[in-house]
This record gives C-alpha cells, structure tokens and sequence, in this order.
C-alpha cells in the first residue's frame, strides 16, 4: 500500500480551529496530530549514531506507517503530515521534539546529539497550525518532549532519564507549575524514556510496568500492570478515553487492558519498533478534547 504524502504547507494554510487550551491531559480525546513518514534511507543508517536497534525493511516500514495514519483518519483524527529531512532519520519520532501543553509548545533539547536540530523542524509546522510556542529547553538541560513527560489531570509526570537531565526536567517542571500542573520528576531507570515503563489509560489510570508500579510518584492512580516479559507495553496512543492503540505484539498486556474495559486497538508495529519506538513516539499531539 502506498503511504499517503500531502505537503505540510497545504495542510498547515488551513490551521487547527481557534482552541484556548492544545492539550490539557493526555487522556483526553485526539484532535490533531503531526507525523513524519519514514525516509528514503531508512534502511540504511549508522544504528549506533541514532541509537536504533536494527535496520528496518523501508516498504514495510512505510506500508505500515500509512496504515497507522489511515487509523487515525478513521478515529476522527486530523493527520498533519510533515515531510522527512535526511539529516534527521529519527524524525519519525516527532514526539520527543516538543512538549504540547494547555497554551502551546515547549521545545526540546536533545540528549541524542543526532537529534538535536529537529525540534527547529517541529517549531516551523507547529508555527504554521497556529501554534504558540510557550518556552524552550536551555543548556544544559535536555529534554526529550513528550516522550520524556505526560499530562494526566492536574498531574505533569516529567522524567529525570538518559535523554532528560535533572537540569531540563526542573525547567519543564518550572514551566508545567505555571500551567497549574503538580509537576512530578520521576527518576527513570527502565528505559531511556519515560514512554517506555509508564503510558496513559484513563484520567485515572496508568499503565506501569509491574517492576514500578508502587513508585510514590503513582500513588493516586489506579494502575494496570505491564509484566517485565512485555517491557515497552505501556507505549501506546491514546485515542479517547479508555481507547488506545497499542502494538499487537504484547497479548498479556492487551489481555489485562480488556480486563480493565479498555477499548484496546492492536495494530503491527513491527518494522517501526525496529528504530526504538512505538504507536506513542511516531505521534505529536497537537490538540486534545
């Protein structure tokens, strides 16, 4: 199946409706959001530069890339498509370039140094949605965007993690205080990301992987254990409350979430994974609810 491509700036003249908060809560239903189909070279990268885990086949690659935005199309999602740059492979993990909050965008500064440079990409599309930018992350600090940081009610998780150091988790947390969030740093040992061991149920609920669930900083949630055999299950996308998308590679987890009367969507992720992500990282959310 051929991917869909459609040209940023068409889709950006058109803007997102005027909104007075972007995103409040990630358990909130998705509006708009922003990907980066897979490059030309996708294939053919150095995988310890970009921290990848192995080279994945580009057809299928891209074959499920454009499934996984047809998906989102049918969920009543508007898909804003921005074009891959070769310098950037990991720009399909647009996720971790910006932090989306109630008024606009903080930027990120990349742990990775291959990345660092994309979030100047991402700062031009959300410009041209209409997007405010509220803050961006300063030396020494890095960050990593919404992979590094979710939004749950009145409560803003911001990970101390290999790609987020303390530096750049205090600044977000500063700034997330000023949004009227209770800012949580939560020190981050299980993956280099907090989207790996923790994702979003519900309003009330998280998905934590079983060898963290009794972590203080989730001590208010309800939380629906990942087991360790399944380690990234908690990487998932959600669509609407108590609906989200996970890679259907994880059955235990998929069985516990249906348990829990979660509308649970599995979809292939497979070569997509191969680069260190998942239905999360290959999104950024520009407007929820």
């Amino acid at each position: 199946m051929k991917p869909r491509r459609k040209d940023i700036r068409a889709t950006c003249a058109r803007g997102i409706p005027m909104v007075e908060t972007w995103i409040r809560s990630e358990a909130d239903p998705l509006r708009d959001v922003v990907v980066s189909p897979p490059l030309e070279s996708y294939g053919d990268i150095d995988l310890r530069e970009h921290n990848w885990f192995e080279h994945p086949d580009l057809p299928r690659a891209r074959e499920e890339h454009a499934r996984y935005a047809d998906l989102m199309r049918a969920e009543g999602v508007r898909v804003h498509e921005m074009p891959p740059d070769p310098k950037f492979p990991n720009l399909i993990y647009p996720r971790d370039a910006a932090l989306v909050g109630p008024r606009g965008a903080w930027l990120s500064r990349f742990g990775l140094r291959s990345r660092r440079g994309e979030q100047s990409l991402v700062r031009t599309v959300l410009t041209k949605l209409g997007m405010p930018i509220a803050g961006a992350t300063k030396p020494p600090g890095t960050f990593e965007g919404g992979g590094d940081c979710f939004l749950v009610g009145r409560v803003a998780f911001v990970a101390w993690s290999e790609r987020t150091n303390e530096a750049g988790a205090r600044q977000v947390a500063r700034h997330l205080e000023t949004e009227g969030f209770e800012a949580r740093i939560v020190p981050v040992t299980l993956s280099f990301h907090l989207g790996e061991p923790l994702g979003i149920a519900d309003q009330d609920t998280l998905l934590v992987d079983e060898r963290w669930s009794d972590h203080a900083a989730f001590r208010d949630f309800a939380r629906i254990e990942v087991p360790a055999s399944e380690a990234g299950g908690g990487n998932v996308l959600v669509l609407g409350p108590r609906k989200l998308v996970i890679h259907e590679g994880y059955p235990e987890t998929i069985r516990r979430l249906r348990e829990h009367a979660i509308d649970v969507l599995p979809f292939d992720f497979t070569e997509l994974k191969k680069a260190g992500g998942g239905p999360q990282c290959l999104t950024l959310p520009v407007r929820r609810g």
